[in-house]
């Protein structure tokens, strides 16, 4: 007769059954059961879980001491690193080529202010050292301090984030990042400016004539004549150099109550649109030489005028991406472009071209857009000058104004036609 057997931890109760993994006597209400197994508890079946699993692994021990030895050693080098790390956060993001010892105990001071679209940082450095502003990423300026006096950096701020890092570098040319500041920037005037027109939705039956004038002069006369005879104003975009030339002109302009926008100042090319079609920037201009190009356009029709441009500006040839008219937009321009189908193509004056047009194709052409599209909130485009020996464009102006105001259409400025909007 078999003995009977009492469970291990209910003595007064028989155990008809055993623990998988200890082997002792269990009663059933000890048994737990456990992938298809029966034990006296979850200590046991753990352990026994434990165990599976290294008799699994056994004939790779080797390779899983090597594995916890790395991991180890591992994360002891970055508790020993994190400390550096959290001392050194800010040369880190100095390139390895910037970085000098020897000016790291020498004291330095930054302060920043935000002013409208501008930061300025006032900094007391050593005198001698030169100091370097970069702005995400690309340089912005160098400050010299030659005299043991403090120093005022400024930039821009674009929309969105604006990363500055302030550099400091010694004798030896190598550098040490000294301050870096992030800041958010949101304007609506900015956003506002950086939204180009080519033309205004609107019902209303107004249109604007634009004259760009870029080296030559030899039709703004009889063009300037014509507009006051009908009593229209427009707004007539210069570069640097025709005001240069012609300042008796652009006071002409100015009296006759025209509105003036930045053609640039030298008419340079701005992206490869010529090379090869593209929009592309050229790599000969950024944010500087664009600012340079318009402040130094209105600086020339300052001396001229005693007054500025009107915060628009036209890019020489259309040239335009959305970098450039955002570069524009912070040096304070609004970029207008010209609308669909109304480009006079004036400018043309290879007859063979086949954008060639002639006074009377010119004309028809626009009376034929205004016919099939509307000519409601659209700029036209025409030149203050023509390489033309015959056929000047210009001398179809009256003709022009006159059959577009038989259509019912009103003639205004550029700033008017947004306004309208």
């Amino acid at each position: 007769m078999e003995e009977k057997k009492f469970c291990k931890n209910h003595p007064d109760k028989t155990a008809h059954r055993k623990c998988y993994h200890c082997k002792q006597p269990i009663c059933p209400e000890c048994q737990h059961h456990y992938e298809n197994h029966i034990f006296c508890g979850k200590k046991c079946y753990y352990v026994w879980k434990s165990e599976s699993i290294l008799n699994r692994v056994k004939p790779y021990k080797q390779l899983v001491w090597f594995v916890l030895i790395v991991l180890l050693s591992d994360l002891i080098i970055i508790l020993i690193m994190s400390g550096e790390y959290r001392k050194s956060i800010k040369e880190s993001y100095a390139p390895a080529l910037f970085r000098d010892s020897s000016i790291a105990e020498i004291p330095y001071k930054a302060d920043e202010l935000v002013q409208g679209n501008k930061i300025v940082f006032t900094l007391t450095i050593p005198q001698g050292r030169v100091i370097a502003l970069v702005k995400n990423g690309q340089f912005v300026k160098t400050e010299i301090n030659k005299y043991a006096r403090k120093i005022e950096m400024e930039s821009s701020l674009d929309i969105g984030q604006n990363v500055f890092k302030l550099y400091a570098f010694s004798e030896s040319e190598k550098a040490r990042l000294i301050d870096s500041v992030v800041v958010s920037y949101y304007s609506k005037r900015l956003e506002f400016l950086a939204r180009p027109v080519y033309r205004i939705n609107t019902s209303k039956k107004i249109t604007a004539l634009t004259f760009d004038g870029g080296s030559l002069d030899n039709g703004a006369l009889s063009i300037l004549d014509t507009l006051k005879k009908y009593n229209v104003k427009c707004t007539m975009f210069l570069t640097g150099g025709f005001i240069r030339h012609y300042p008796a002109l652009v006071k002409r302009i100015i009296a006759d109550g025209h509105e003036v926008g930045n053609h640039s100042y030298s008419h340079p090319h701005l992206t490869h649109l010529e090379i090869n079609g593209s929009t592309k920037t050229l790599e000969t201009v950024n944010y500087t030489m664009l600012q340079k190009q318009l402040y130094d356009a209105d600086s020339v029709f300052n001396r001229v005028s005693g007054g500025h441009f009107a915060p628009l500006w036209r890019a020489p040839y259309g040239e335009v991406n959305g970098e450039i008219i955002r570069w524009a937009a912070q040096a304070g321009y609004k970029h207008i472009g010209w609308s669909d189908k109304c480009d006079t193509w004036d400018w043309v004056a290879d007859t063979t071209s086949k954008i060639y047009r002639n006074n009377i194709e010119i004309l028809a052409r626009l009376l034929m857009v205004e016919d099939k599209y509307g000519l409601n909130g659209k700029i036209i485009l025409m030149h203050l000058a023509t390489e033309r020996g015959s056929e000047r464009p210009y001398e179809i102006l009256g003709e022009i104004i006159r059959k577009l105001r038989r259509q019912g259409y009103r003639f205004v400025t550029i700033s008017e036609l947004i306004n309208a909007k």
